[in-house]
């Protein structure tokens, strides 16, 4: 806002209530020169009654000319002064000219201004206004007069994304407002139901004050809509135009929309309204910048106008919701069809398009919450919706409620055996063998899976084709182990599968490029290294020629682990490279972010710091509410940045948020990371039975699921811990577990053994790094440290990069302010 100091003329644009007046008055009152504001009405719109109150607004150098031109304008009627504007205009510039002190004017809610007289003579008066008048005009639209807006400085505009209030921005407005702290997934959940409007967060404001934020509760949530109904109601009704809200209902049907629907679904209406005009209008609906040429509502006005013609009409409403649902269709844009279907009431349509577009919607994501609005009877009627619910179920890991819905499909079975499926031919208790074996799977019960599997395949003769529709990945695919693919983690299932499969399988196809790759990487997380290397070749030749980045990227990131842990580095880096230049090759570039944390977790290895910091800087990992399971890699590799450069509490905080997204799926390989970074985080803050707690969990649900090298990948720094488990474990008669932990121990380097149970934050410290820890310690300098140790300078800098790592600290600042007490005490 202080640049428009600098600037002919600021325009600030938005529908109501995104506080627009609100930011001009805080502006405002901190400036030290004069402000002339002028606020509008409807009534202002009239040419004489405007330049009269414009006038007394401007800085006129004398009182003698403000009271001659005030008279004139008053004597004189609309038409003459029509007649006289490009006068007015030059005279007043000129008048202006002689005051040399900077003045602002502040035009707000300039959408009362309609006038064509008004609109000429504010053009002709900004184009030629002197530099030292300086204009801000304000307004939900803003009339075309012509104004000098130039990306050169010399104009200047805020939009509605300019003014919705952020994260950050939010999480201290209603801490100030109510005095509660919102957590990141409550703000998350706050932002988009509100997007940033300040009067929407302000309906919520008295119900977080009294009951708190109450996540997903519908009735909760519907007690503010109801106030921003009533702000919504009072604004269209105040432009007395019932075609308009008419219009504005009839769109609101697709919540998003290009102009073809948009005239499709006004038809009855006004021609001359459109979403473009509509959208200048300020009527919440907004550009769709990755879509040109379409448009979305604010959600909350979505939610108002929906409900204004439902109430004034169900059939109109169901028939404005078929027309959606019917260009959804021949757009291609099936989740949207179906919704649309559902929510216009033909629900038997609805559940035709999802048979009709099986094999499509199967590779689509999020097709669970869809499948979850059809009814019990809706799913024994159409056992395909059954069958695709159950599996998006098992994929979401909400394994319980997938065997409800597998009761269902047992009943339709026992009821008629030789039930076919209509969209595939196929009998459905084939399906149903292959669901079963997932779950059994999924919980480690392989050799159940097993029968379930071979089962599914001699009815089916393979998976089906409906599962085979299915394969489809994740842009941020760093794992096939980790996915649906690996029975998310669950190795002995996953081994299991793939040693039945593969050799009954008799193409080379992106199933059988999957089953490579995910055998390699089990058999690497065994530790057989050498017979995970050829699975992992073949896998990634196999992905690249299939041209499929779902595939070759988490290859290429298993082969260049796989390379690193054997000790051919430079072999790593170069897989790291290829990596890169496939996906650019093929403008992937969101795919980039999985190479990126895989070397960044290398690099760590590398002790380069200076590489981590700048991956963490860029890391879009940092920006996401919650994780999603696919991103699960990267938030690990930043979890072990943050213990890299000694950001312990952040560590921690973040460390916890994964353990609980791990615990949420019951994924095992997540579990153990998390329980083995946590590990590590309480042992450098020098916790050490938490860290050994912690410590028993990652190694006991390793020794379950057959994981080593996770563990052995830490090296000798766990000596000490893994001993401290060996101890519980034969203390609790765990001989299993014993056993388990011993054979790591063997295979683990000999150095960095010490007794636990006396374990001090610097026990891990070097002999060279305990003299340097008790002079940073004293406050020495890099320069004291190189002098008493007689070493150089940069030897000295890069030993206590290495005692700040150990100590999980950033600076020696932080050495001394959480080791001083310990030590001298």
């Amino acid at each position: 806002m202080n640049a428009a100091w600098h600037r002919t003329l600021t325009v600030i644009t938005a529908p109501a209530g995104y506080g627009k007046t609100a930011l001009l008055r805080c502006w405002a009152d901190r400036q030290p020169q004069p402000i002339g504001w002028l606020r509008l009405d409807s009534g202002d719109d009239e040419l004489r009654r405007f330049l009269f109150y414009f006038l007394h607004r401007l800085p006129i150098p004398s009182d003698e000319e403000l009271r001659k031109w005030s008279e004139r304008i008053c004597e004189s009627d609309a038409e003459s002064l029509s007649l006289q504007l490009e006068s007015l205009a030059a005279e007043w510039v000129a008048l202006l000219e002689r005051v040399e002190k900077p003045q602002m004017l502040i035009l707000d809610s300039f959408e009362s201004i309609r006038n064509p007289d008004i609109v000429r003579f504010l053009a002709i008066f900004f184009r030629y206004s002197p530099p030292h008048l300086h204009a801000i005009v304000s307004g939900r639209q803003i009339a075309d007069i012509g104004f000098p807006m130039y990306e050169d400085g010399e104009g200047g505009s805020f939009v509605a994304e300019d003014l919705v209030l952020t994260d950050h921005e939010l999480y201290l407005y209603i801490l100030k407002r109510t005095s509660i702290r919102l957590s990141k997934s409550e703000i998350g959940e706050f932002k988009q139901r509100t997007q940033g409007w300040f009067v929407g967060v302000n309906a919520y404001v008295p119900l977080i004050r009294t009951q708190g934020y109450k996540y997903g509760e519908p009735e909760y949530h519907s007690r503010a809509e109801h106030d921003i109904a009533t702000f919504f109601r009072s604004l269209i009704h105040a432009e007395n135009r019932p075609e308009l809200l008419l219009a504005l209902m009839n769109v609101s049907a697709a919540g998003q929309l290009g102009e073809g629907l948009a005239r499709q679904l006004m038809e009855d209406v006004s021609p001359r309204i459109t979403l473009a005009v509509l959208s200048r209008e300020g009527w919440f609906l907004f550009p769709v910048h990755h879509q040109p040429g379409y448009f979305v509502f604010h959600p909350m006005f979505t939610a108002f106008l929906q409900r204004e013609l439902r109430d004034s009409s169900e059939e109109a409403y169901s028939a404005m919701k078929w027309k959606c649902a019917l260009h959804a269709e021949e757009s291609k844009e099936y989740i949207q069809a179906v919704e649309h279907a559902l929510d216009a009431g033909f629900r038997d349509q609805a559940a035709e398009l999802v048979l009709r577009y099986a094999p499509e919607l199967m590779r689509i994501s999020h097709l669970k919450q869809l499948l979850e609005r059809f009814t019990k009877a809706e799913l024994t009627m159409y056992p395909e919706l059954a069958v695709m619910l159950a599996n998006s179920l098992i994929h979401a890991r909400q394994i319980h409620v997938a065997e409800q819905v597998l009761g269902l499909l047992n009943a339709v079975v026992a009821d008629k055996p030789q039930a076919i499926l209509a969209s595939t031919n196929e009998p459905l208790n084939g399906y149903l063998a292959a669901l079963h074996s997932m779950i059994h799977f999924s919980r480690s019960e392989t050799e159940l899976g097993l029968l379930f599997t071979q089962q599914a395949a001699e009815l089916l003769g393979g998976p089906g084709q409906l599962h085979r529709h299915s394969l489809y990945f994740q842009p941020y695919t760093a794992s096939l182990l980790r996915g649906k693919y690996g029975h998310y983690g669950v190795l002995k299932s996953a081994i299991a599968t793939c040693e039945f499969c593969m050799p009954r399988w008799g193409q080379k196809d992106t199933a059988y490029a999957v089953m490579l790759i995910c055998m390699g990487e089990c058999l690497y997380e065994e530790e057989r290294l050498d017979e995970s290397e050829p699975y992992l070749w073949e896998g990634l030749k196999l992905s690249v020629d299939l041209d499929n980045s779902g595939l070759f990227v988490p290859a290429y990131v298993a082969w260049a682990q796989l390379k690193y842990g054997k000790g051919e580095k430079e072999a790593a880096w170069a897989t790291l490279r290829q990596a890169r230049n496939q996906l650019i090759h093929r403008n992937l570039e969101a795919q980039l972010a999985v190479v990126d944390a895989c070397e960044s977790k290398l690099r760590m290895k590398e002790q380069d710091i200076r590489y981590v910091r700048k991956w963490m800087r860029t890391t879009a990992v940092l920006s996401l509410f919650t994780i999603p399971q696919e991103r699960m890699f990267e938030a690990f590799v930043l979890l072990r940045a943050y213990i890299f450069i000694g950001k312990t509490s952040e560590a921690l905080t973040f460390g916890e948020s994964l353990l609980q997204a791990a615990l949420t799926v019951n994924h095992p390989r997540d579990l153990i990371e998390s329980h083995l970074l946590l590990a590590q985080i309480y042992r450098k803050q020098g916790k050490v039975d938490k860290a050994v707690e912690k410590m028993l969990h990652a190694v006991s649900e390793a020794h379950a699921q057959g994981y080593i090298h996770m563990i052995m990948d830490e090296g000798a720094a766990l000596t000490d811990l893994l001993t401290a488990c060996r101890k519980r474990s034969r203390l609790l008669g765990n001989s299993g577990l014993d056993e388990f932990v011993t054979i790591l121990l063997k295979a683990m380097p000999k150095e960095g053994k010490t007794n636990v149970a006396n374990l001090s934050p610097t026990a891990m410290l070097t002999r060279q790094e305990q003299r340097i820890f008790q002079l940073l310690i004293e406050g020495a300098s890099n320069r004291t440290i190189a002098d008493v140790l007689a070493i150089t300078m940069e030897t000295a800098k890069r030993h206590c990069r290495h005692v700040y790592h150990k100590l999980g600290v950033a600076n020696r600042k932080q050495v001394v302010q959480q080791f001083s007490k310990k030590t001298l005490g």
